[in-house]
């Protein structure tokens, strides 16, 4: 397999999401500016849902904005795995919280198509193995998603909230 394939699974009935033909210019880009391969599922999901993703995965109560979950193929049968080229190339899955990107756009005066590229962005770095656990492996993490994010036409997620809110020409 070459490159990153999304597909995508919208649970809420919402016209306030990215296309699928956005996420696939993000895509593109994505594959354009990371070595990373491999299949990624992407949820788009409710608060409710976010809510009990977090608390059963990250025992933490409460909504969150993007969670990644990485492919855990250690108990699939070898013969299965062998069979299946799209499991086999499995990366994981992605939930982003459709309510929590409208609301934090409108409080961080953000570009809504702006902030669900970068979560999405976020999300399959981690996939691709980048976290921001500690403060080095932070700023790798955060200046890649600034470099993806400037390529793909948007303003630098981590500067001057002020800033945010016009797209790079």
């Amino acid at each position: 397999m070459n490159g990153l394939a999304v597909q995508l699974d919208y649970s809420v009935n919402t016209t306030d999401t990215p296309s699928e033909a956005l996420f696939q210019q993000w895509t593109n880009t994505l594959n354009e500016c990371v070595a990373c391969c491999g299949n990624i599922c992407v949820r788009i999901v409710s608060s409710e849902e976010m809510s009990q993703l977090n608390a059963k995965f990250r025992d933490k109560q409460g909504l969150t904005n993007v969670l990644s979950f990485e492919a855990d193929t250690r108990n699939i049968p070898p013969q299965v795995l062998l069979e299946n080229e799209e499991l086999r190339d499995l990366l994981g899955d992605i939930a982003i919280c459709a309510d929590v990107v409208a609301s934090e756009s409108i409080a961080q005066n953000k570009l809504k198509e702006a902030h669900w590229a970068h979560l999405f962005v976020h999300g399959v770095l981690h996939l691709c193995g980048y976290d921001h656990i500690d403060d080095s492996d932070a700023t790798v993490m955060e200046n890649l998603e600034t470099q993806i994010l400037l390529a793909m036409g948007y303003a630098a997620p981590y500067c001057d909230i002020n800033e945010i809110t016009t797209r790079v020409s």
